[in-house]
């Protein structure tokens, strides 16, 4: 459950929040950037794991993101990028 006041002011429900916490950014903005060919993605493993595990292919990350489709919004992700391009993708882990 999310406590408190703010929570309540932005009329969130525990569906917003399953893990205790919701990320709230009023703001959004979006910028384009190419993925590497040897880009590194790791994702968490599976349902209830925190473990990492390698994605072997760009490929097969969007594969992922597609079978995925709206979750994807909830998940959180971090991002390197060296010279306008992505040279690794990591999924974060949220409890």
């Amino acid at each position: 459950m999310i406590p408190g006041d703010r929570a309540d002011e932005l009329g969130l429900t525990e569906e917003d929040g399953p893990g205790g916490f919701y990320i709230y950014n009023p703001e959004t903005t979006t910028e384009q950037y190419t993925i590497a060919d040897d880009c590194a993605i790791t994702m968490i493993g599976g349902i209830n794991s925190n473990e990492s595990v390698e994605v072997p292919s760009k490929e097969e990350f969007i594969a992922v993101l597609q079978e995925r489709g709206e979750e994807n919004e909830k998940v959180p992700y971090s991002f390197v990028i060296e010279y306008g391009e992505i040279t690794e993708i990591s999924q974060q882990y949220v409890p």
